[in-house]
C-alpha cells in the first residue's frame, strides 16, 4: 500500500482524527497522572533518576532535568497536533499508531524509574527511534532541531559535544539571578538590556534573511527556548533558598500540567510552565523573616509579601512573547472569594492558568504542613483541606479536575490507603 493510500485528508477523515485524538488525550492523562506521583514521591528519588546515564553527556545533571524530557516529548507531539488541526500537516495511519506507542512507552520509563531509579537503555532508545519519523515532516525539522533537550534526545548522542554548556543560560544570566543584594529596579533592567538584545538579533535575523516566515518562526523556538533555560534557572534559585521547597517546581509543574491536560488544554503549554517557574520570583527580593513565614507579620510587612507576584509578571511583560504566563503570574495568589492579592480579584477575573496554579501551590504547601504523617496520608488530607474550600477560595471546575488528576493517579499506581 502506497503512502497515499494510508494518508488521511483531513477534510474526509475527521472523524478518523477525532477517535485518534481521543485515544491520545487518555494515553496522555494516564502518564500525566503517572508523573504526577513520581513527583510526590518521598525524597523524590524516582524523579532524580539518572535518566540520561550513559545516553547522553555526562554534562547533563540528573537531578536538575529528572523526568523533564517526556514533558519536551508532549510539547512536540502537541504542536504536531495543533499543525494537523489546523491543516498545516497532514499525517498517515503510521503516524497514528507510532506516536501511541510513543505515549505507552512513556509510560513505560515512568514505571522503570519507579521501581528500579534508572531507565533501561533500551527502553529509551525504543523511544527515540519512534520519535525519529517526527522530524521527516519539513515544516517543523529545523524549527524543532533548535530546541535543545529535543536535539538532544531525538540526535546522534555521539555527535553531542561533551565541551558544551548544556545549561544554555550563560554565566551572565546566572550572576543577575543570583545576585541577591541588587534591587528591584536593577532587576528589571537588566531583563530589560535581555529583552533588548532578544529583539536585536531578531531584527538583524529578519534582515539577513529577508523576513523569511519560516526561518523567523525557527528564530522564536530558539529564543523562547533560552528564555525557558532562564526561568529554570530563577527557580531553581527561589528553590535553593528555602530547604523545605527543594523539587516543588518539578511537583507542581506535573500536577498542573497533569490538570491542564485533562482539562484538554485550555492554557498553553509553554505559558504554564513558564508561569510555573515565575510564580515566586519576586521572593528571591523578600527578607528571610517574610520569606519562612507568613504569620505573625505586620501590616506592612504583609503588604510587602502580597508584592511578590508583580515582580515576576513585569519581568515577563518585559521580555514579550509571554503575556499569558505574566498574567498567571499576577494572579496565582488571588482567590474566588476575593480574599486573595495583590489586587483581590473575584473568581470570573482570575484566568485559568492562575486558578490552576493556586491549587498546585497549595497542595504542595498544605502537605509539608502535615510533617507527622507519611506522604501518602499527607497527600489525602491536603486533597481533603482544597475540597472543603471548593467554590469558596477555589475555582470548582478546577478542584474537580485535580481530584480527577489524584484518582487516576490512584487507579494506575498507588497503592490503597
Amino acid at each position: 500500500m502506497n503512502n497515499q493510500d494510508t494518508e488521511f485528508k483531513i477534510e474526509s477523515e475527521q472523524e478518523e482524527l477525532e477517535k485518534f485524538y481521543e485515544k491520545f488525550r487518555n494515553r496522555s492523562d494516564m502518564l500525566q497522572a503517572f508523573l504526577t506521583h513520581l513527583a510526590n514521591k518521598p525524597n523524590d528519588v524516582a524523579l532524580r533518576a539518572k535518566i540520561y546515564q550513559g545516553i547522553v553527556t555526562t554534562k547533563i545533571q540528573s537531578e536538575k532535568y529528572g523526568l523533564s524530557f517526556l514533558s519536551v516529548l508532549m510539547g512536540l507531539m502537541q504542536r504536531v497536533w495543533k499543525r494537523t488541526k489546523n491543516k498545516e500537516l497532514r499525517i498517515d495511519a503510521g503516524f497514528i499508531e507510532l506516536t501511541l506507542m510513543v505515549l505507552d512507552e512513556s509510560l513505560v520509563v515512568s514505571k522503570e524509574v519507579a521501581c528500579n531509579r534508572l531507565v533501561a537503555i533500551k527502553v529509551i532508545e525504543r523511544i527515540r527511534l519512534a520519535l525519529l519519523p517526527l522530524i521527516t515532516c519539513a515544516q517543523i525539522e529545523q524549527a524543532e532541531k533548535q530546541q535543545q533537550g529535543v536535539a538532544l534526545l531525538l540526535g546522534d548522542f555521539s555527535q553531542v559535544n561533551e565541551t558544551e554548556d548544556i545549561d544554555l543560560v550563560d554565566h551572565e544570566e546566572n550572576t543577575m539571578i543570583l545576585g541577591a543584594n541588587s534591587d528591584r529596579e536593577s532587576d528589571i533592567d537588566l531583563f530589560d538590556e535581555k529583552f533588548e538584545q532578544k529583539e536585536k538579533m531578531t531584527a538583524e535575523h529578519s534582515i539577513e534573511e529577508g523576513f523569511d516566515d519560516a526561518k523567523y518562526e525557527e528564530e522564536e523556538l530558539f529564543l523562547e527556548d533560552r528564555d525557558m533555560a532562564l526561568f529554570r534557572t530563577i527557580a531553581d534559585t527561589v528553590e535553593f533558598r528555602n530547604p523545605i521547597w527543594r523539587e516543588r517546581d518539578n511537583s507542581i509543574m506535573s500536577i498542573a500540567l497533569g490538570m491542564n491536560g485533562v482539562a484538554k488544554n485550555p492554557v498553553c503549554f509553554e505559558q504554564l510552565e513558564a508561569a510555573v517557574y515565575m510564580r515566586d520570583f519576586g521572593m528571591l527580593r523578600m527578607p528571610d523573616k517574610l520569606f519562612y513565614r507568613e504569620e505573625g507579620l505586620s501590616e506592612e510587612e504583609q503588604n510587602h509579601l502580597h508584592s511578590h507576584p508583580v515582580l515576576g509578571y513585569e519581568i515577563l511583560s518585559r521580555l514579550g512573547g509571554w503575556d499569558e504566563a505574566a498574567a498567571i503570574v499576577l494572579q496565582h495568589q488571588e482567590r474566588e472569594d476575593g480574599s486573595g492579592y495583590p489586587e483581590g480579584l473575584t473568581g470570573e477575573w482570575i484566568c485559568s492558568g492562575a486558578k490552576i496554579i493556586a491549587i498546585c501551590d497549595t497542595f504542595f504547601q498544605l502537605i509539608n504542613n502535615y510533617e507527622d504523617l507519611d506522604s501518602e496520608r499527607a497527600s489525602v488530607r491536603a486533597v481533603a483541606e482544597i475540597n472543603s474550600s471548593k467554590g469558596v477560595l477555589y475555582d470548582s471546575e478546577w478542584v474537580d479536575i485535580f481530584n480527577k488528576v489524584m484518582k487516576i493517579q490512584n487507579r494506575v499506581h498507588a497503592p490503597q490507603i
